[in-house]
């Protein structure tokens, strides 16, 4: 079996060929482009011959993107106070899982009664007790919850009824108040969140004109559009009314967020 040999000179221009080769075809991978046959066929040209890359591929036409936030506001149809109750104490040191009593609707009474008195309907006030064995919870858990629900709220009557529990809690020995915290709502949510897109896209449209003038260009067409919710859409705490609205401060309101991108094409 014959074998062909080849000199010196010759293998170094076949492993130097091989390594162009190698480092146009990596590039090409890495840019997501096709190297043209004329860019591979190095082998037939002299050494000396600069290396010829094929002209990278960048779209059929330019565009320019950016990002719209949208912002929308209305006043609380509904406010929602959860209370969250349990029967050991969360900052004692002091604690036998052991000995730890359940809790029960008949011992949240004097806190549902203190509620009613401010003029809460009963159909309002929900109490919900945990049934998980309260020995094989950590001690600090909530094992009931209180849930308050309030009509055309205000932050008067929110605040009240958080201080009639608290203060009614702090006079009873027999269950502690772990935490609070309240939410609202609005009955019709379409409406908020149309206001918010339109919001977005206005300021889309006032980003981009700002975008296309600092390039020296203006704008065309949309090419694209992406709606893009906020993490929290939706407050999830009763938030003031600004100081510029009609509401006045004592009105909460549910806020809602919303994003968009859009593309547009130079004209």
């Amino acid at each position: 079996m014959s074998q062909q040999f080849l000199s010196p000179l010759a293998s170094r221009r076949g492993v130097k060929w091989l390594l162009e080769v190698g480092a146009i075809s990596v590039l090409g991978i890495a840019l997501n482009v096709e190297a043209s046959l004329e860019a591979m066929a190095i082998e037939s040209e002299p050494l000396e011959a600069p290396t010829r890359l094929s002209q990278l591929y960048v779209g059929d036409r330019p565009m320019m993107t950016t990002y719209g936030r949208g912002i929308a506001s209305s006043r609380a149809d509904t406010a929602e106070i959860r209370f969250s109750f349990g029967t050991t104490d969360p900052v004692s040191t002091d604690f036998d899982s052991e000995s730890v009593q359940p809790i029960s609707e008949a011992m949240l009474q004097p806190v549902t009664r203190a509620i009613a008195a401010l003029g809460i309907p009963d159909d309002n006030i929900e109490v919900e007790i945990d049934r998980i064995d309260p020995r094989t919870l950590y001690p600090g858990q909530p094992m009931a919850t209180v849930i308050v629900t309030l009509d055309n709220p205000t932050f008067a009557t929110i605040n009240a009824v958080k201080d009639a529990a608290e203060t009614t809690t702090l006079e009873n020995r027999s269950f502690f108040l772990y935490s609070s915290y309240d939410t609202c709502f609005v009955e019709d949510f379409l409406p908020l969140e149309n206001e918010a897109r339109l919001s977005a896209i206005e300021d889309a449209r006032y980003r981009i004109q700002a975008m296309a003038e600092a390039v020296n260009t203006t704008v065309g067409d949309i090419l694209a559009t992406i709606e893009v919710h906020s993490y929290r859409p939706v407050s999830s705490t009763c938030t003031p009314a600004a100081e510029d609205s009609e509401l006045g401060l004592d009105t909460p309101e549910v806020e809602v967020e919303l994003g968009v991108l859009l593309t547009f094409s130079p004209a």
